[in-house]
């Protein structure tokens, strides 16, 4: 049973990420939800996060019943999206073993490594900067504040009390 809700699982992931490339454009940039009905099975992504490294490409959908680590990325609030100038774009995932951990190698991540984000039509590329752990909880985001950042939280594969914070920070951005 697990086995086919895992396919299941990857299954939208793929048909709703190539709904978003298909799209021109984001046709609802209302961020509190995706109000229009999921006939197709598709979760309707506001953004893509990709990490060629760790070989991941996920979906992050809008705020609302989607919005949770229990089935997705979550976009953590308060809310800074990749175009505000000298924002943090905060996202957390799970890394443990089941097909919802899509942080599960976030911990092989190195510095100088590149992320990207596609979000409103343009390609956000950042640049791994730093990573540290911290107690779980309430996290304190070391990053300068002159910069647009993006920042990944997981728990941390060794120690549970921890939690894994990266920074990267945008590079160039392009439309795509």
């Amino acid at each position: 049973m697990n086995i086919i809700n895992n396919n299941c699982i990857k299954q939208i992931d793929n048909d709703s990420l190539k709904a978003f490339f298909s799209r021109n454009k984001i046709e609802n940039k209302n961020i509190i939800s995706s109000k229009k009905e999921n006939k197709d099975n598709i979760i309707r992504y506001m953004a893509v996060l990709e990490i060629p490294s760790i070989n991941l490409m996920q979906g992050i959908p809008y705020l609302g019943k989607d919005n949770t680590v229990d089935r997705n990325i979550q976009i953590i609030e308060p809310i800074s999206l990749p175009d505000m100038v000298d924002g943090n774009f905060i996202l957390a995932s799970h890394s443990g073993s089941s097909p919802i951990s899509y942080f599960k190698n976030l911990n092989k991540l190195k510095n100088n490594e590149l992320v990207y984000v596609y979000y409103d039509n343009v390609k956000y590329t950042y640049i791994v900067n730093n990573q540290y752990l911290v107690d779980k909880g309430r996290v304190t985001i070391k990053r300068n504040h002159s910069k647009r950042t993006l920042t990944l939280i997981t728990c941390d594969k060794k120690d549970n009390s921890k939690q894994l914070v990266v920074i990267a920070y945008l590079q160039n951005q392009e439309k795509y």
